[in-house]
């Protein structure tokens, strides 16, 4: 049987600490997979997480990590409505959105 801890060493989460992680995290920290809240991460952000796997029996330990970015936030666009108002469920409504990158 292994027992798991996760961490951050780039980011700016500090998993050891309680209150970040009740914010951030849906899974425990001693969760074999790591399940973040929704916008938990930062847009543009650059973060390693690494996971310690020791065996309960023996002390044997390993980390695997990993390292990605987030994608940034879309931004210079614009979006409009072909109607400015209208009936739930009744009324057809189109969407155009352009300038987005």
């Amino acid at each position: 049987k292994l027992r798991v801890k996760w961490g951050c060493s780039a980011g700016g989460l500090d998993l050891s600490d309680g209150a970040t992680r009740s914010q951030v995290l849906r899974s425990g920290i001693n969760s074999p997979s790591l399940v973040f809240k929704p916008n938990a991460l930062l847009p543009g952000t650059s973060y390693e997480f690494s996971a310690t796997a020791t065996a309960s029996t023996g002390g044997a330990s390993s980390v695997a990590t990993i390292a990605f970015t987030t994608n940034s936030a879309p931004t210079g666009g614009a979006c409009s409505s072909d109607r400015s108002s209208g009936n739930a469920l009744e009324t057809q409504f189109t969407l155009s959105c352009s300038g987005w990158s």
